[in-house]
């Protein structure tokens, strides 16, 4: 299976901002289809395991909390609050999930050596935004994000193993618990004036589903 992630692109001046924010984007779909793909259950355990060797690798602590590893394209601080939920976010998601999808195919990869800690941080840098966007999609972003993290097998994931990072788990079941009200008390309309009802109603369905 191919292994896509690299932070080559880099945004070094404001003339090659929208070059560098085309090839994340790209390497954002990539990443999207392989975890897809372990979803789907397309690749041997030989396969994955050589592939979350590679996501353990590229794993990067939060320079300010070590506690947190990240799968960023370039320095946070160097993009707005919407960037880095493409660019930082999005890719950390992809890869937790990527390594959580296979172990819950074949659980004797959580003794690849590293695999505990890298899903423990990554995880817990995965609480950074509570899976929320930026500024006016801040409500459809957390629903789409939710809707990956259900797709991906999470509550399976955290179902075997609550200990990897108790504080997402709290996280996650929070937001689930905040959806639900909200849609049983016809609470609908968010990010300016948009409703989400059916949003709502669909990642309520495929949660309880999982």
């Amino acid at each position: 299976m191919e292994y896509t992630f690299t932070r080559k692109h880099k945004m070094t001046n404001d003339s090659k901002g929208s070059e560098c924010t085309r090839a994340w984007d790209g390497i954002n779909a990539k990443l999207a289809r392989t975890l897809e793909s372990i979803v789907e259950k397309k690749h041997t355990e030989a396969a994955l395991a050589a592939y979350i060797k590679k996501v353990i690798h590229d794993g990067s602590p939060l320079p300010k909390n070590h506690d947190m590893i990240f799968w960023e394209y370039d320095a946070p601080d160097t993009m707005p609050g919407d960037a880095r939920c493409d660019f930082v976010y999005l890719p950390t998601y992809l890869m937790v999930l990527s390594m959580a999808a296979a172990v819950n195919q074949y659980p004797g990869l959580m003794g690849i050596s590293g695999i505990r800690d890298t899903l423990s941080r990554g995880l817990k840098a995965c609480t950074g935004r509570g899976l929320a966007g930026a500024g006016f999609d801040s409500m459809s972003i957390l629903l789409k994000n939710v809707q990956l993290f259900t797709r991906a097998g999470i509550k399976q994931f955290l179902a075997e193993h609550p200990e990897t990072c108790p504080g997402f788990a709290e996280m996650f079941q929070k937001i689930i618990a905040d959806i639900r009200s909200a849609y049983h008390q016809g609470r609908h309309i968010f990010d300016f004036e948009q409703d989400f009802r059916e949003e709502q109603r669909e990642t309520l369905a495929m949660y309880d589903a999982a």
